[in-house]
């Protein structure tokens, strides 16, 4: 609808967890280790999840995993920069973006 409307402008409809749930689902198709998708990479306190609330990143004792790209989560809040990158792909080339910004940027 906003498309036609404002014909003269370019509107993009990006998708942000979609492909986060796919990560959840296909781990392995993005390069990332099936066995730890729900766990922080960097974080404390261990399975399921690695994360404690008060023992944050960069704090002592809080450890980054051996291999922060084949991890989805890097602190239990934010992903990693593989799982951002893989987003970044899906929206400039699809298939997270309708259209992809490359498509529209020519």
């Amino acid at each position: 609808m906003l498309r036609y409307k404002y014909q003269h402008t370019k509107i993009v409809a990006a998708e942000f967890y979609k492909p986060f749930l796919t990560f959840l689902d296909m781990p392995g198709d993005f390069g990332l280790n099936s066995s730890t998708t729900l766990l922080a990479c960097c974080g404390a306190g261990g399975p399921p999840y690695n994360y404690d609330f008060n023992a944050g990143c960069g704090l002592p004792g809080v450890k980054a995993c051996a291999d922060p790209s084949q991890a989805l989560h890097w602190d239990g809040f934010y992903l990693t920069e593989s799982a951002y990158r893989a987003i970044t792909v899906g929206w400039l080339h699809g298939p997270y973006a309708d259209p992809p910004i490359l498509h529209i940027a020519r």
